[in-house]
Order: structure tokens, then sequence, then C-alpha cells
């Protein structure tokens, strides 16, 4: 088993490990360090990130999900993991979801986000930015889930483990495991860009981020907003 080396820090962790980078938040330290939220009521609550706005204005702008932001948008290859649960869902379409590829950390900035939707006659799937399908074609509105095998997975108040593998212009996208998604972008990609936490006309409880991969440089420095601890891995 590993041991962390250095323990001067805070729940969001900075650890170098077979030449990758973690970066890990819990959030049991009651903050949200480094995070940016860009729409919506963020906060940390019994160790976990809470967004509680249901209220949505848009279904087809960059501007159409609740958001914050996390990391570098010069940032490459990654897995991003979170687990996450539906509680307060909305009349509409509750979603929530990872983002990646976040190129801009702003309302308007373009991205990939990968959700889960608890809407009986959709399942989990992908949008790019404006809220199209994702499906390696950059095009189209999303129309009911895109595998028609995980339609009607998810339930409001159950958690669900989220994994989104981003390597160049090819994603994987799990839940609890299950591969739901492969995508190759081959038509005008993100190939950089920050990670996030989103949603859509729900209230989501989040916990247990990861973000790990050789594509999280050093740009992510202890003296900017970002609360961390610099350590080595030992086996």
């Amino acid at each position: 088993m590993g041991s962390l080396v250095s323990l001067i820090c805070v729940s969001l962790v900075l650890v170098f490990a077979s030449s990758a980078l973690a970066l890990i938040d819990d959030f049991d330290d009651g903050k949200a360090d480094g995070w940016e939220a860009i729409q919506g009521d963020w906060k940390v609550k019994n160790g976990e990130y809470i967004q509680e706005d249901t209220e949505w204005t848009v279904t087809n702008t960059n501007e159409t999900y609740h958001r914050s932001f996390l990391g570098d948008v010069n940032w490459t290859d990654y897995t991003v993991e979170v687990d996450v649960i539906i509680d307060g869902p909305g009349e509409l379409a509750p979603i929530a979801g990872v983002f990646v590829r976040v190129t801009e950390k702003s309302e308007e900035g373009p991205y990939y986000f990968f959700r889960i939707d608890t809407r009986p006659d959709w399942g989990p799937g992908a949008v790019e930015s404006p809220n199209n399908n994702f499906d390696g074609a950059n095009g189209g509105q999303m129309e009911g889930g895109l595998d028609p095998a995980f339609l009607a997975l998810e339930e409001n108040e159950v958690e669900y483990h989220l994994k989104v593998v981003a390597e160049g212009n090819h994603f994987l996208y799990y839940v609890d495991n299950d591969l739901i998604l492969d995508i190759v972008d081959d038509v005008d990609p993100f190939l950089k860009g920050a990670v996030g936490l989103g949603t859509f006309n729900a209230g989501a409880s989040f916990d247990n981020f990861q973000a790990t991969g050789e594509g999280l440089p050093g740009a992510v420095s202890k003296e900017g907003k970002l609360t961390a601890c610099w350590g080595t891995l030992k086996e």
C-alpha cells in the first residue's frame, strides 16, 4: 500500500504517482478551494459539494448548465471521477454530470459535458456546447439517450459513480463502472481544458472528486487560489 509522505494539506491534494498527477477533493474540510462557481448556488455542506438551484433559463446555449470549474484550461489528457446524487430534482429535466475540456472558465466557454438524466425516456449521455448531442459528429440536439440499453438507468436519491477518460480526441464515459459511451471526436475536437461539475434543473450532491493523468501539468500552483499540498507516493 502507498503512503503519502507530505501531510501538510487540506482535503484537496496534489500528488505525483507513476509520473502522473492526481487531484483529489473529498470536501471534508468544508471548503471548495480552487473551484470556480460559474452559475448556480454552490456550497460545501456535510462533506459534499452541493448545487441547490433548480431554476433554468435556456436549454440550447453555453449558459444552459449550472456549473463549477476546477483546474487549468491547458490541461490535456486525464481521467475524472466523482460520486453524485440528484437529491433535488426539478420538474423538467433533472440532470447532473462532469465537464471535461473546458476551454474557457466563463459562462460562454466551450466544453464537453457527460451526464446522467433521471427522465424515464433518457439515459446517460454527453453533450458538446452549446448543448448539442456529442457523438463524435458535433451536431444534432439530444433526442432521447444515446444508448437504449441504459435508458432510465438513473433514479433520484441514488448515488452514481461517474468516470470520464479523455485522451486526445477519444472519450470513454462510465456510470458505476459500466462503459456507456466510447466516442472519437473527429470534427474539430477540444484537446485541452479544465474540468468541472454541473447540473440542469436539479439540486445535486457531489463527493470524492478526483482527476488523474499525465496531462495535468504543474501549472496548478500553491500560490493561486488552490489550497493544496505537494508530496510523493512511496510503495
